[in-house]
């Protein structure tokens, strides 16, 4: 059990690709579509506009970035640092340097006189993306860390009828950009504004590890919205069984073991990850995908990332969920320390059950995906 904690689950699913953003702009009077594309390739992202004529503001075009193809993302909020383009020509282009959420205001000068023509919200550099579907209550599901979403979609597939799916990716891992540090804090965020913007009612959070441990957080953050908790293999305090003694304050980015991380060669890192993933699962197809996706994960993310995880520690805001939440446990290396450990971590949680997976190491959707689905379908429909 301890071995799956030390381990770091790693996931990539394919090359970086940049988001689209969709929106609704009041110009002119006239609620206009538009579409606008943002790189996630890198630290820096644009995004151009073209209006059909240079006095004709209220019908326009979005130009797309040379070489980028589209893939979906979600729009998060609107009170964010608000960046001004210039006076309107034939084409009026941004580059916006750092990650995050903006609210970006075009303006159209004349005689002097400033008028707002567009006003838009752009998520530069996603700390999350979100893939939806079906319709019905609501479901999110959270990977573990470095791991993809769609890690999650056998388990979506035996969902029963009625259920809207959300299936969570983050930054630097599963081909998305990485984002700046602290990684934690930004997916966190993201996924509060994201449930809040959508009106996310009665929603079930479902996570994995890391995963479990933002279920946590948004259940403390969002109790009006969250209404039960699925916890898979999740342990609020990792730093505890790890490194007890050691406060959060002496977990720095910049240590020794950090740096060894980050210049380590491939051959070296490859055969860490082998010796680490191999006390997460039993399956050896699982094995192998969980060996592409380290080998595939930003190294940046995957060293700064999990120094964040062990900064964490839950316990006292588990006085804080109100939600009823099930913690689903794999039994390796035994059911009885499975059992004590979760018994002491949890012990702030007052609406819980805990549920022992036979035969399982960490990644029970690998090796016990039939069980977890019963379990986790039950809750949901209880």
């Amino acid at each position: 059990f301890i071995m799956c904690f030390l381990s770091i689950c790693a996931t990539a699913q394919t090359a970086s690709q940049p988001a689209l953003y969709e929106g609704v702009v009041n110009s002119a009077n006239r609620q206009q579509s538009i579409m606008s594309e943002i790189t996630t390739s890198s630290a820096r992202a644009g995004f151009s506009i073209n209006p059909q004529s240079p006095q004709n503001f209220a019908d326009f075009t979005v130009a797309k970035i040379p070489g980028s193809t589209s893939a979906p993302v979600v729009p998060i909020r609107t009170n964010a640092p608000k960046i001004l383009m210039p006076s309107w020509t034939s084409t009026v282009v941004t580059t916006i340097k750092d990650s995050g959420i903006y609210t970006v205001i075009a303006k159209k000068t004349s005689s002097g006189t400033s008028t707002v023509v567009v006003t838009k919200t752009v998520l530069v550099n996603p700390a999350v993306v979100i893939i939806k579907t079906g319709a019905g209550n609501p479901v999110m599901f959270l990977p573990g860390f470095m791991s993809p979403g769609s890690i999650w979609q056998p388990t979506v597939n035996k969902l029963p009828a009625r259920i809207q799916s959300f299936m969570v990716s983050y930054a630097g891992f599963n081909g998305l950009a990485p984002v700046d540090t602290p990684w934690y804090p930004k997916l966190l965020q993201e996924l509060e504004y994201y449930i809040r913007e959508n009106h996310l009612a009665n929603l079930v959070v479902v996570g994995h590890s890391m995963g479990g441990n933002l279920a946590v957080d948004l259940a403390a953050a969002l109790p009006d919205h969250v209404s039960k908790l699925i916890l898979v293999d999740a342990i609020p305090c990792q730093r505890e069984l790890m490194m007890p003694g050691v406060s959060a304050s002496q977990i720095q980015y910049e240590s020794p073991y950090n740096k060894q991380l980050l210049a380590m060669n491939d051959t070296a890192f490859n055969k860490m990850a082998k010796m680490m993933n191999g006390a997460m699962t039993s399956s050896p197809q699982g094995l192998d995908s969980l060996m592409k996706w380290a080998i595939a994960a930003d190294r940046k993310t995957y060293v700064y990332g999990y120094t964040d995880l062990l900064k964490l520690d839950l316990r006292d805001k588990l006085k804080q969920v109100k939600a009823p939440t099930l913690i689903l446990g794999a039994s390796f290396p035994s059911a009885e320390i499975v059992q004590q450990t979760f018994t002491k971590q949890y012990a702030n949680l007052e609406q819980k059950s805990i549920e022992i997976a036979s035969n399982s190491k960490h990644f029970i959707m690998f090796d016990q995906p039939e069980w977890l689905s019963q379990q986790i379908n039950n809750f949901i429909t209880r």
